[in-house]
């Protein structure tokens, strides 16, 4: 439809620039999750000036809703807002001004995306048949932000049809969408474990039951979970993210506690992997003589894209940014996502939107003190977005709501 078409690329001259300064302040202030009390603060004033009622769920979550008068289809797209306990370093004169925290994750585009589809959609309302539901979700970083907004109606009345989510990725050329269908992004769990001996001096080990030892011994023998235990097709990931035990040099400690995640892309593999540690834990910790405590938490499941939603996201993106850079992802990431609490209930799309890009110094991977963005993606987030309603709201009523 060339009219829209014309409305959206005008729409993007002449708000450009507000995307982009909306990001700029939210980066500023980035915030732990179900403690992003600014941000959601800017986010609520910023929908209320544009004539939206809002909700505000789960804490700092709000929701919005266009075209509310319909209910027969809806089309929900959600975005996260928190940011990592990461000090920045990336000297932008709009650096966190928070210190020890950082939008380190891209969520700060994805608020400034959020915003401005928002205000485009509101624009275009009258051309989309169908109800916009914007969701801005808390603590996605591992928080269960997305279980917490579900749980106090952030699907309800009435519940959407479809939801879409996105991410910025700087491991895909900025200007790119990367788009998959099933699996996108891994399960991921996490796990702790205390491992219990009897500390003493270390020139005696033989007098004490070592647990710095059997933490050595434990995490070479999770990794032969992923090798030999694991049809090697699977893709598995077992990660130590912390090891933490005595404070001397010369003191063997009492306990040692490591923490860490697990990545797969079969969920069937969530309890296989599970009793292999367990397993392991109680063979190795026995044979030391010493003890352990074990907790693993389920916490995301796999992301997935249906295929349908996928096929018409390709050809809207064609329309949009051009063939030559829509691209086929073959693997999923083995990162992991709570937007599978929301798949839980509704077919999902989530698509990655491609940032890396040299000449801006958009080369560091998320959660690196030195990550940053090519703010030009932002708008073409919010054209492709605003293009898809569009296409898969007028695709979907004509055949009857499916």
């Amino acid at each position: 439809m060339k009219e829209l078409d014309f409305l959206i690329r005008e729409f993007i001259k002449a708000n450009n620039d507000e995307v982009i300064n909306l990001r700029r302040n939210f980066h500023k202030i980035p915030e732990r999750g179900f403690e992003e009390f600014k941000t959601s603060e800017i986010i609520l004033n910023y929908l209320e000036s544009l004539g939206l009622e809002t909700r505000r769920i789960a804490n700092t979550g709000i929701v919005a809703d266009i075209n509310a008068e319909i209910t027969d289809y809806c089309v929900a797209l959600r975005f996260d807002i928190d940011a990592l306990p990461i000090t920045e370093d990336t000297g932008l004169s709009f650096q966190s001004m928070h210190n020890g925290m950082m939008h380190a994750c891209g969520h700060d585009g994805h608020i400034s995306i959020g915003l401005g589809i928002a205000k485009l959609l509101l624009e275009l309302k009258e051309f989309i048949p169908a109800r916009i539901r914007i969701i801005f979700q808390p603590a996605e970083e591992g928080l269960g932000g997305a279980k917490k907004m579900i749980e106090e109606g952030a699907l309800a009345q009435p519940m959407p049809n479809l939801i879409i989510g996105l991410h910025i990725w700087p491991y895909l050329q900025s200007g790119k969408i990367g788009i998959k269908s099933g699996a996108v992004m891994a399960a991921g769990d996490k796990f702790h474990i205390k491992l219990i001996g009897k500390g003493g001096h270390g020139s005696s080990p033989h007098l004490t039951i070592d647990p710095t030892v059997m933490v050595s011994e434990v995490i070479q023998g999770f990794q032969k979970i992923p090798s030999r235990y694991i049809n090697p097709i699977e893709p598995v990931v077992i990660s130590i993210g912390s090891i933490v035990g005595g404070n001397s040099f010369n003191t063997i400690p009492n306990n040692v506690e490591i923490t860490g995640t697990t990545r797969f892309t079969n969920i069937e593999l969530r309890d296989e992997i599970k009793n292999r540690m367990e397993d392991i834990l109680e063979s190795i910790i026995t044979a030391n003589g010493g003890m352990y405590e074990f907790i693993y938490e389920d916490c995301f499941d796999v992301t997935v894209s249906d295929d349908e939603l996928v096929n018409i996201v390709q050809s809207t993106a064609k329309t949009v940014i051009g063939e030559d850079n829509v691209v086929r992802i073959t693997n999923p990431s083995m990162a992991s996502e709570d937007f599978s609490e929301y798949e839980k209930s509704i077919p999902g799309l989530y698509f990655f939107l491609g940032t890396m890009n040299s000449e801006e110094d958009c080369i560091y991977p998320l959660h690196h003190p030195k990550f940053n963005l090519d703010e030009d993606i932002l708008s073409i987030g919010v054209m492709l977005l605003g293009k898809f309603v569009y296409d898969i709201s007028k695709l979907r009523v004509k055949e009857g709501f499916r």
